[in-house]
Formats: C-alpha cells, structure tokens, sequence
C-alpha cells in the first residue's frame, strides 16, 4: 500500500486562518477633556498582552489584541494624567484624558472666590496640580513651593522657607485650606513645613493684591491649599518611605535619617461619603544639617472629612476635621562635648470645618461655613544655670465666618459676600500678654461677559479692622484678540493691618543678646497694584507667559534698629516707611518635547525700593528656574529634575536648589 505525504503547504492557509481568527481589533480616539481636541502620540497599551501602540495626529488609534472577553487598556502621556479604560471586543472608544502639564482645564476658586477654568479666569492664577506634588516627592507644601517656578526662594534666621511672590514677602501673602486662613503665624509667617501633603489635591496661586475678596492679608497675593475629595469608590493606601542624609562622618550612626508613613481611606455609605488620611514623619540626627540645631523632629497629620448629599443633590453639608503636631528636641555641646543646654517645641493645631451648599437653581447658590482653629507652641529651654531656663506658651485662636451668594443674570455673575473672624492671641511675648482682634467686611463682585473674547470684572470689599476702615476695590479684564492668545490685565488697592507681633512684642532674647519691641502707633500698609499679562498656548504643547506688574505701597512697615549699632543689646523695633515700590517682569515657557518629554523655564527680574530710591533690603532682584521631566520608558522609570537660582540684595549671596528624582511603578516591571 502506498502512502502519500501531504505537503507543508497544505496546512498554510488554515495556519494563516486561525491566526487571524484568534485576533480581535479595538478601534478608538484619544482627545483632551478641555478642548475635545485630539491627542497625539497617546502610548496605548495592554499589560497582560503586552501590547500597545499610539494614537496619530488625528488622535485615532487601533489595537490588534488576542481574544479575550474584556480588556484593560492604559493610555498614558508625560502631560496628561494616566487613564485606564476596560471595554469588551467590537466596541469603539472615546477616551478623554485630563491635562497635568499646561493645566489649562483645571477648576480654580480663589481668584474669583467661585469655580473657574484656569485658562479662563481673568486674573492671572497658577495651579500645582496633585501629579506634580507625587512627582516631585514633597513631603510638605514648603518643598513643593520650593520647586515651584516663579516663587523666589530664601530661608530666614530660623531656618523657615520664606516664599515670595512678585517681589512681596511671606507675611504679604495670605495661606488656606480650602478657602480658610491658616493660624500659627511665627514671625509673621505661616511654616509651610507645617503642612503635610498627605491629602492635598492641588495648590492654587494667586498673585497680586487680593484684598478685594479675601482682606487684609491679600495684599501680596494668596496660596490656598485645596484637600482632596472623597472619592466614589472605597479605597485604602498605604505608603513608606525611608531618606538617609550622609553628612560626611565617620560614625554611620551620627548620619541623619527620616522615616515617612501615610494612610488615606474612603468609604461611602448611601448618601454619606466619609475619607481619612495621616502622614507621619520622624528625623533623626538632624542637628548638621537643619539651622537650629534639632536632633529629633517629629510631625504628624491627621484629617478627616464627612459629607452628605440630599436626595435632590441641592443641599450639600460638610464636616472637616484637620490636626497637626510637631515635637523637636534641640542640644547645645561645647567643644567637649558637655551639654550647655537643650530645648523642645511642642506645636499643635487643631482645625473644624462646617461647611453647606444651597443650590437654588442653575443660576442660583448659596454657600456659608464657619471655621475654628487652635494653635498652640510651646518652647521650653534648660542649661547649666537658670540663665539658660525659658519657657513660653503661644496661643492663637480663630473664628471666621464666611458666607456667599453667586447668581447669575444675562452676561453678569453676581457675587455678594460677608465675612467675619475674630483672632485671640496669647503670650508672655506680648505686652499684657493677650489681645483680641475683630475683622468683618463685605464683598461684592460682577463678572461681566461681554462675548467670548471679552470678560470683565470690577469688585469692592469694605473691611473694618478695630477702629480702622478700608475700601479695596478691584478690576480685572480678560481680552481674546484670537485664537491662542489671552491678555488679562488687573488694578487693586490691597491693605494690610500690623500684626500683633508688630504692634505688641517685648521680647528679649538673652542668648543672642538683642530686644524686640513693637509699636503701637503703626499705620496699616496700603498698596496700590497693578499687573498686565500676555499668554500664548496652541493648547497642546507650547504655552508661553509674560507678566509686568508695578505695586506702590504706602505706610509700608519695616524692622528698623534703635540706638547705635554698638550698643548692647541690640534693640529692634517696627515702623511706618514713607512708601515703598515693587516692579518687575515674569517670564514663563512651557513645552512638550514629545510624549515622554516636558520642560520649563522661568525668569524673573525685579526692582524694589524706598522713597528715596535706595534698594530695600529683602530685594530679590532676579530668579531663574528650570524643570525637567522624562518618562525612560525602557525601565519605566521617571526622571524629574528641578533646578532655580535666587539672588539676595542685602547679602549680596544666591540661593540655589537643585532636586534631581527617580520614580519608577515597580508593579509595572513585573
């Protein structure tokens, strides 16, 4: 019998067939959430499969994946936010993704007091937006303002970050949480290393007088703090992270170390949803390489927030709940090595929310909240004899009221507004060594919506502080002449009541050998503020910005020396200057080199000085930044790099930072 062998061929085709039955296709397109424009070199990719492509100019895209019953397809792009998509086979997608980079459709509220698109709010705003903050590994809001452009950067005699805005210092510049003040001021500043950045969603910026809606500490300008939403869904996070500092010593065990912990939970119940989140930091051996010499420091955070919805989604109630402390432990040796003193701070700061929303219709909403805070400080100082024992307690407590009307009528929104705070200050720093402060004012602001091309804003905010009144008006414009380009401009009138370390400090500092008295005849400083910008972005990977501003102070307070320079001790007091003037220019560009690329660069120049013309001593007269980020995509890892320079006047010296940061999903590698 003879047998006939078939030839390899034979089985070809069928070979071929069930290959391409095997296969299934998903077809889709990639566009941005602001514009619906589409999204070019999008990376598209499927894990389990270990499949991908990209996205064309178009934003279109195909995938030829295994068959399977459903899909988890991840698109990701250096500038918009990672999104993850699960479809089932023959679907067609449209996916939006959120941009992270230019932050042109990300909601601001502090500028306007109501929500905004940032590339549509007529005074000139900045966003850091939460992708940056996890970028950047801050661990407080200081380190991620540290690497923010456009912020000068300087650290004062107790080693506190003093940010600076157009020129202004920190105590120019009003801090919060969500739209209420941050207490615990030392020094006329609040400590950014304060705030942990265990639940914050983004950090809005806003530069120039604010006084027209938030008050007295506007006048500089705002930052405020913006936490995170409950989520929908029930989630649980945990995270470690361990920092070794080596300083250069012998003895591994004097290297300084920090130990970092966070937690954030979520969970909702019907109408109530309900987050927690934590972060607790430990630093040892710090005393080398923090100015004041702290061996051990110690901060923990705490927040927790309840919110219900009505059945009808019109009436909205809040309950937040914020806690910060802080313990560090500081030792003086001689050259010997014996203890010459030793000291702790204990710092806490208790913060509760009430919040509601009242939507009465589309065009109509109401808002209150009422906000109390607690600080406290405590130092206690001990040594070799009872020159050395010092022990004061600093308190300072809050009541603001806030409440707001917002409606809308033709081409007009309308906002009416009251607030109120009473801040009690107690120690035995102060002369008499406690004071109360009553602040109320009332606000009125019109956005008037000409076309598209064209909005205006005029404001007043009438403000009494103790015996004093102040009116501080504000106007701001935004013009389109055409597509890709914005000029905003804006006026204001700021004003700023001395504070009470200002007016009511008797301090004498034994060890350093200087006093300090304030002065109960200062004047409150006013400002008049001006600043004019001009933006250009194609919406998809260029955005360049130039901003001019010009702000003449009056009755501007400075630290001035009494008596000799030689005399003993140094005594320092407060005063009324004639007028002062901050002038300067800022210059932005932002730019996406490719889908695993992004840079920026940032230039300020600046010109401060007193009526006499002399230069005032905190003068910063330029800054330069610049920041990095690469996607390696070969070990999925990203490289973010950040580097600025700021030049200090009074001590003819430059301040530099440079952070180089690896970040690397390890989940993906596996």
């Amino acid at each position: 019998m003879r047998t006939k062998k078939l030839s390899p061929l034979v089985f070809l085709p069928f070979v071929i067939s069930s290959y391409l039955l095997s296969d299934t296709k998903i077809n889709g397109r990639v566009i941005s959430t602001k514009s619906n424009k589409p999204i070019q070199n999008v990376n598209i990719y499927v894990k389990n499969q270990k499949r991908g492509t990209t996205s064309d100019a178009s934003g279109n895209f195909e995938l030829l994946l295994e068959e399977d019953s459903s899909y988890s397809i991840e698109f990701s792009h250096i500038a918009y936010e990672n999104t993850l998509i699960k479809t089932v086979p023959g679907n067609l997608i449209d996916v939006k993704m959120k941009e992270v980079f230019l932050m042109l459709d990300d909601v601001i509220v502090s500028s306007m007091k109501c929500e905004y698109a940032l590339s549509n709010v007529p005074v000139y705003s900045e966003v850091i937006g939460k992708s940056k903050i996890v970028e950047a590994g801050s661990v407080s809001i200081a380190e991620v303002l540290e690497q923010q452009l456009g912020i000068s950067k300087a650290y004062d005699a107790h080693g506190m970050f003093d940010y600076n805005l157009m020129g202004l210092e920190s105590k120019y510049i009003l801090v919060m949480r969500n739209g209420k003040p941050i207490t615990g001021k030392f020094q006329n500043m609040i400590d950014l290393d304060q705030i942990l950045v265990s639940n914050v969603d983004k950090i809005e910026i806003i530069k120039g007088p604010g006084s027209s809606l938030h008050g007295s500490d506007a006048i500089g300008g705002v930052i405020n703090i913006i936490t995170a939403e409950t989520p929908e869904d029930s989630r649980l996070s945990l995270k470690y992270r361990r920092t070794m500092f080596d300083i250069g010593t012998d003895n591994s065990r004097n290297n300084s170390s920090g130990n970092i912990a966070s937690f954030n939970i979520s969970k909702k119940f019907g109408k109530f949803s309900w987050g927690s989140s934590g972060q607790l930091q430990d630093l040892l051996n710090q005393s080398s390489i923090t100015p004041l010499n702290k061996d051990e420091i110690r901060k923990l955070n705490l927040n927790t927030e309840l919110h219900w919805v009505s059945k009808s989604e019109k009436d909205q109630f809040g309950l937040m709940l914020d806690y910060f402390g802080q313990n560090d432990i500081g030792r003086d040796l001689l050259s010997t090595g014996y203890e010459l003193s030793s000291n702790t701070t204990d710092i806490s700061r208790m913060s509760t929310t009430l919040t509601h929303e009242w939507i009465l219709s589309e065009r109509l909403r109401f808002n209150q909240s009422l906000n109390k805070s607690d600080y406290e400080r405590e130092y206690r100082q001990t040594g070799i004899d009872d020159s050395f024992t010092i022990n004061n307690i600093a308190t300072e407590s809050l009541i603001d009221f806030d409440a707001k009307l917002q409606f809308s009528l033709n081409k007009n929104n309308i906002l009416l507004g009251f607030n109120s705070n009473s801040p009690s200050h107690r120690s035995k720093r102060l002369i008499d060594s406690s004071h109360v402060m009553q602040k109320s004012g009332i606000y009125v602001q019109n956005e008037y919506s000409q076309n598209e091309g064209l909005k205006i804003v005029y404001g007043l905010r009438a403000e009494r502080y103790a015996e004093e009144y102040s009116f501080n008006p504000r106007l701001a414009l935004m013009y389109i002449p055409k597509d890709n380009y914005k000029a905003r401009f804006s006026l204001g009138k700021g004003f700023r009541a001395p504070s009470v370390q200002e007016t009511f400090i008797n301090f004498h500092n034994v060890d350093q050998g200087y006093i300090v008295k304030g002065n109960s005849r200062l004047r409150p400083e006013k400002s008049i503020g001006s600043s004019f910008n001009i933006e250009y972005s194609n919406e998809k990977d260029i955005r360049l910005n130039g901003l001019l501003y010009y702000n003449y102070f009056s009755d501007k307070i400075l630290t001035e020396q009494v008596g000799d320079s030689g005399s003993s001790p140094t005594v320092f007091t407060y005063n009324n200057i004639s007028n002062a003037t901050y002038q300067g220019v800022e210059l932005y560009a932002d730019f996406v080199r490719s889908n695993s690329l992004t840079l920026k660069f940032n230039l300020n120049l600046r010109d401060e000085f007193d009526s006499e013309g002399k230069k005032l001593k905190n003068t910063i007269p330029y800054s330069t930044g610049f920041e990095l980020s690469y996607l390696i995509r070969a070990i999925n890892t990203r490289l973010y790099l950040n580097q600025s320079q700021s030049y200090r006047y009074a001590t003819d010296t430059s301040f530099g930072l440079m952070d180089m940061i690896f970040n690397t999903r390890l989940s993906e590698l596996l």
